[in-house]
């Protein structure tokens, strides 16, 4: 992140980590003797603290994103926990993770982080973040869907949860032979998975509330 943070902020400040020359000798052999950049020898945090000392000077701040939050990393609940003392020096950042719920409970969970559960948890941002999704992935998704499939989906939103086959055949009016074609091709789509001999479910985050919305409108 540290290096991504460099290269977006090049055009404010510099940060090149140029040797320089520390000593020379001449005696029978002629040789060179370099000193590493004083940012080499500081740590991941000192470091931040001198690229938001550089932009401070400009009025930018820094937005830190996560993507695919994973409380299971060290690494998450060190980085976290340093990014709660950016905020406790009133450094210019702001911080935007996403995650699956389970991994974005878990990491709140953590004793070390625990200031994250008082965060705006992104109401805007989780709106933008579906629109983004609707039309990215659920609305091309729809499209590609036979009518079998989408047939074999409308019966299964009768069910809150888990779906039986032989139920959604019944309810498609053909035999479960038949319906079992439609699962296996929504299945390796990643649309839907098994829950068990002869139940399936929605995989696809946010596609059954789609398709509820979608069958409302037609």
């Amino acid at each position: 992140m540290l290096k991504r943070t460099k290269e977006a902020a090049a055009a404010y400040i510099d940060t090149t980590d140029s040797p320089k020359l520390k000593g020379l000798t001449v005696a029978q052999l002629f040789g060179l003797e370099w000193e590493s950049a004083p940012s080499e020898q500081l740590n991941w945090r000192s470091r931040m603290n001198a690229l938001f000392k550089g932009l401070d000077q400009y009025g930018i701040g820094l937005l830190i994103t996560v993507d695919e939050v994973s409380a299971s990393l060290d690494e998450m609940i060190s980085f976290a926990a340093t990014y709660q003392l950016f905020v406790r020096e009133g450094k210019r950042v702001g911080l935007l993770m996403a995650g699956l719920p389970h991994q974005v409970s878990a990491l709140l969970r953590n004793q070390t982080v625990s200031f994250l559960r008082r965060s705006v948890q992104v109401q805007r941002g989780v709106a933008l973040a579906q629109g983004d999704l609707d039309q990215r992935v659920l609305e091309p998704t729809f499209y590609e869907l036979s009518d079998g499939d989408l047939a074999f989906l409308r019966a299964m939103l009768e069910d809150q949860d888990v779906s039986l086959v032989a139920d959604i055949a019944q309810r498609m009016g053909v035999a479960s032979n038949y319906a079992s074609q439609y699962r296996a091709r929504l299945v390796e789509q990643g649309i839907i998975g098994t829950r068990g001999r002869g139940k399936v479910a929605f995989d696809m985050p946010h596609f059954k509330e789609f398709l509820l919305s979608k069958f409302a409108e037609a």
